[in-house]
């Protein structure tokens, strides 16, 4: 191409950006918003970071960074800047591979003009929902003059082109393929090789959005080369084609107002194509210009493989011969049932498993590899293969925690060198023995996740060695000498994330005690948060002292260091740890080849809020004896209404959930702090505040549910206060540790189901469960409220609200009976104007005619907002067709959850949480001197209609 200026510049650190404005119609900011979480401010940022991320890259040496071109793999991946960037790399890799294929795209080129001419490939236009439309007629390639190489440069050339186009981004595509006059010839030109290069630039390596794919009247003799070329699609776009037996069918797909007259609609073809023609032409230039990007191949190149087009599985596996000592042997039989016949056949089952599994693109498949999950769940395959999903699928999702891990970066040494994790070797039972002294970690320095990525450094190098496979190991924590910054930085994401790691990501075999000493009392209240993250197993097996002499005597004399008394120099051993992480440095790197469909296991695991299994919080220490500065209950915030400092807003580290409070509640960092600032001011001047906590956690509950407007969310509050004051056989002494609450529990009169697939925490509620005799309407309040505190003191169920499912069948009369009007009333008023609960949905199953009187009631009391989110459903299998839920439900509903773990997750939680909803009680207010809340009791203005959707059942 001629040496002219570029239509845009490929300097990746430009001296300024653009300035970028969203100037497409409506429509497609709604879409943005609704189905990519972009608006002005979420887009700007995701710039900045990419664009900062791009000129960091030592690996790419020009490209592109106008915001046109970055938006391509930004909205791709729905505003990840991780993914987006990873987006950019396979494309810009797939590039150079191929240059081919994907380079030097000229619209003039003869060839390319010849097939332009042929018009198999047509765009009709947007359809009603934004999506632009396009109609191949693949029987108008050319089979006998046109190579497969170069039909694949003219669809390169339609994607670079409508790729420039904002609307295509946005909206992304619906596709219409019509088979006829095809030939055998237009499929047996493409090898298997060439279809595996093109559904990757399909599926994966270009930032293509699909909405459908519909095709008609293929040839049965094509099926084969289809079939073969969909078995290289990840299965979320192969769920997305449909084929038809007529072009009939294929008509009715296409939207009328873009349908072309061929297929019977008013749509002119020549005029469509020619309008085309000159949209490609017009952007010649740019897509020239893509050609001006350049990246270190060579680097590329081995982080994909550029002989992906081989099969995935390899011809061969090594095989596996076991030369660890006899004692590894014999641990293996009697601990992990391991025998020459069980690992060979489990091996067998666990790559063949990994061969048809079409979510796993790339994964080691050797004997050491595999044999770190097998060991892990004791040789069952099934375990076995979870266990590697969720490895796999948590390496994606947090890149910056577990990959690129190299133990030549700086920041890697530094934290090395500081010493906070030293292997002593290996005890009498097999057992790898690490030591961790907290206080090594720099607190000020180093951020979390790069404390995180060295433990994971540590981790990824044992785990290539099999005695600690099969060993497993001992670990002793001391944490003497650690400073409150060593604790501070760590949020509770951050927590739950290594946690995850430490208990259910990485196949980590534990001995059966974890020591630590020394806790100090600052530290306690991060640690119980931490541990609340583990699994029961694992919690059963840690042991807290109040000194380092006591742990002194759980180590083996010959591994026990200087410090401790022993022999052990400790330099030494770091010096024999950093000499094993030079030796593994280039698997452990290698690590990061591993693919899989990350859109697949990412909504099947949700890794960023809680799930049933994983938060079970409560005794977290098996021995409450040596607990001393550690406790399993949290401590209390402090309600003193004016103290010398507050803590800082920081934003919760789930992705989703940060988004869901940007999108629905306006929350952002500046406006959040902002808003905290102006409700601490407004408590501490309100003379009617005697008493009131004001961490952040607690204030925001009020300004989420008010969408942070601190005028709206103080007044809750100080209904709120009253609420607990004038209300006190309600709210008053709420103590989970009463014998009536374990009752209450066991009867499974309420049950937490977990998250749904919007991050809502879900409850079912049984009133047929309820010992009428026993528990009145005080008493089922008060549990109500014990949940409702508990499960809102975590920001994530703030943001994301709660999903109530009131299972009604078989409930007697006299549950309703119980109920007042007056107690309805207040409760209701309560509920919607005082207590900051975001009621996302309720769901009513089964409720009886009976029951439809008090509903209207209750439903009366209600605000407009309220009523609008509450659904009836005849059956619990009508409920479960209409929402999807099912997995979320216990065993006996059809779902998948054991309701004894379910009963004692709630029972964790209460627990845990005892102590802060106590302490509430330790707030005052001066209800006189309240006059925002002086005609709390006053019915609802404007509230007050009757409605009839309880005795409407049949409407969702």
């Amino acid at each position: 191409m001629e040496s002219h200026q570029l239509p845009y510049q490929v300097d990746k650190c430009p001296k300024s950006y653009e300035e970028y404005k969203f100037t497409l119609p409506a429509l497609y900011r709604e879409v943005a918003k609704e189905e990519l979480r972009e608006d002005d401010v979420v887009r700007e940022k995701a710039l900045t970071k990419m664009r900062h991320w791009i000129a960091e890259n030592p690996y790419i040496f020009k490209c592109r960074t106008d915001a046109k071109f970055l938006l391509r793999f930004l909205r791709f991946r729905q505003f990840s800047v991780p993914m987006a960037c990873e987006a950019l790399e396979r494309y810009l890799t797939v590039r150079e591979l191929y240059p081919g294929w994907f380079k030097k795209l000229d619209c003039t080129d003869p060839i390319m003009q010849e097939i332009l001419d042929y018009e198999p490939f047509t765009y009709i236009g947007q359809d009603s929902a934004g999506r632009a439309a396009f109609v191949i007629r693949f029987g108008r390639f050319n089979n006998e003059k046109h190579t497969a190489a170069q039909d694949a440069r003219y669809m390169a050339l339609i994607l670079e082109t409508v790729l420039e186009w904002e609307e295509f981004q946005i909206g992304g595509c619906q596709v219409f393929i019509d088979y006829r006059d095809c030939s055998i010839g237009n499929f047996e030109k493409w090898s298997t090789s060439e279809l595996k290069i093109m559904m990757d630039v399909y599926s994966r390596s270009y930032p293509l959005r699909y909405g459908e794919i519909h095709g008609a009247k293929l040839p049965k003799q094509a099926v084969p080369v289809l079939e073969t070329f969909l078995s290289f699609a990840n299965p979320k776009l192969r769920e997305k084609i449909n084929c038809y037996p007529t072009i009939a069918e294929l008509e009715k797909r296409i939207d009328p107002g873009c349908k072309p007259i061929a297929y019977g609609g008013t749509v002119d073809f020549d005029e469509l194509n020619r309008a085309f023609r000159k949209r490609i032409e017009e952007q010649r230039e740019i897509v020239l210009g893509l050609d001006g990007m350049e990246i270190d191949v060579d680097h590329y190149a081995s982080v994909w493989d550029s002989e992906e087009v081989q099969p995935e599985c390899p011809k061969s596996y090594d095989e596996y011969k076991f030369t660890l000592p006899a004692l590894y042997r014999e641990v293996a039989k009697e601990e992990l049932r391991e025998d020459d016949t069980v690992r060979e056949k489990a091996l067998t089952e666990m790559r063949h498993w990994i061969a048809e599994n079409p979510y796993i693109f790339k994964c080691r498949t050797d004997a050491k590899f595999l044999l770190r999950f097998l060991r892990f769940r004791q040789f069952s395959v099934p375990m076995a293969c979870e266990a590697l999903e969720r490895y796999l699928t948590v390496r994606e999702l947090y890149p910056g925690w577990f990959k690129h891990l190299d133990c030549t970066e700086p920041t890697m040494k530094e934290i090395f060198h500081n010493g906070p994790f030293t292997l002593l070797g290996w005890d009498t039972y097999g057992r790898l023995v690490g030591l961790s002294r907290f206080s090594r970690f720099d607190g000020e320095k180093h951020t979390p996740a790069q404390d995180a990525r060295f433990m994971a450094l540590v981790m990824e190098t044992m785990l290539e060695c099999e005695e600690f496979q099969v060993g497993g190991c001992h670990i002793l924590l001391d944490f003497e000498g650690s400073t409150a910054s060593n604790f501070e930085k760590w949020s509770t994401t951050d927590l739950k994330i290594m946690m995850d790691a430490y208990s259910h990501t990485y196949p980590l075999r534990y001995a059966d005690d974890i020591h630590s000493a020394g806790l100090p009392k600052y530290g306690s209240t991060v640690i119980d948060t931490f541990l609340s993250f583990a699994n029961p197993k694992m919690r059963e097996k840690i042991s807290c002292y109040s000194t380092v002499a006591e742990i002194e005597k759980y180590f083996e004399a010959p591994l026990k260091p200087a410090i401790y008394g022993g022999s052990v120099d400790l330099e030494q051993a770091n010096r024999a740890l950093w000499k094993r992480m030079e030796d593994q440095r280039a698997v452990v790197l290698g690590l990061d080849q591993m693919e899989i469909d990350v859109d697949y296991y990412s909504s099947r695991w949700n890794f960023e809020g809680t799930t049933p299994d994983e938060i079970a919080a409560g005794a977290m220490f098996k021995r409450f004896g040596r607990l001393h500065a550690c406790t399993s209950i949290m401590a209390p915030p402090s309600v003193q209404k004016c103290p010398e400092k507050y803590d800082l807003y920081q934003p919760v580290r789930s992705a989703l959930h940060r988004q869901i409070a940007q999108d629905e509640l306006r929350e952002e960092p500046a406006i959040a702090e902002q808003a905290l600032q102006q409700m601490r001011d407004w408590i501490a001047k309100n003379p009617a505040i005697r008493n009131c906590r004001t961490d952040a956690s607690f204030l925001l509950r009020f300004l989420r549910v008010r969408k942070f407007s601190h005028v709206a969310a103080c007044e809750t509050l100080e209904r709120y206060l009253v609420a607990r004051q004038r209300f006190p056989e309600w709210y008053g002494k709420l103590d989970t540790a009463e014998p009536w609450v374990r009752d209450l529990i066991d009867s499974e009169f309420v049950v937490p189901l977990g998250r749904d697939e919007r991050g809502r925490i879900v409850h079912l509620v049984r009133y047929a469960n309820l010992d009428l005799d026993r528990f009145q309407v005080a008493d089922q309040i008060r549990f109500f409220t014990m949940v409702f505190e508990s499960i809102f003191e975590d920001e994530l169920n703030q943001i994301s609200g709660v999903v109530c499912v009131f299972d009604d069948t078989n409930v007697p009369m006299r549950a309703f009976g119980q109920w007042s009007l007056t107690e309805i009333k207040n409760y209701i008023d309560c509920v919607t104007r005082a207590l900051p609960l975001r009621v996302k949905e309720v769901h009513v199953v089964n409720l009886p005619l009976f029951g439809a009187t008090v509903g209207e009631w209750i439903m009366s009391c209600c605000s407009e907002k309220l009523r609008s989110r509450v659904k009836c459903y005849r059956t619990m299998d009508e409920f479960v067709g209409k929402c999807n839920m099912l997995s979320l439900l216990p065993k006996e509903y059809g779902g998948s959850q054991d309701r004894m773990d379910l009963k004692r997750q709630l029972k964790d939680s209460l627990d845990r949480h005892r102590n802060i909803i106590l302490a509430l009680d330790d707030m005052e207010v001066d209800e006189k001197r309240c006059l925002l809340v002086k005609n709390q009791t006053n019915p609802m203005a404007g509230e007050q209609g009757m409605i009839g959707s309880f005795r409407k059942l049949d409407v969702d």
